[in-house]
């Protein structure tokens, strides 16, 4: 009785961490070393997506901020 009680314990941990979008943890072996398994999981987590426009806008700002800080040093010349 008491296994039956664990089980449904740890199915209703799994059905509540899949509701919540949580990716399914590895199993503790597998194929591959574990940088392998870490990779495969950053990967599902989509830490490694690549987001042009985000770069985009933080190299414009960069270069926005890059020119005002060049035009406010030429502006007040000697001081």
């Amino acid at each position: 009785m008491r296994a039956q009680e664990d089980r449904l314990t740890a199915d209703s941990a799994v059905g509540a961490a899949r509701r919540a979008g949580v990716p399914a943890a590895l199993p503790a072996t597998g194929p591959g070393s574990d940088y392998a398994q870490l990779s495969r999981t950053v990967k599902r987590a989509g830490l490694l997506r690549r987001r042009p426009v985000y770069y985009s806008l933080k190299i414009g700002l960069n270069l926005v901020l890059l020119a005002a800080g060049w035009t406010a040093f030429a502006v007040l010349g000697q001081s």
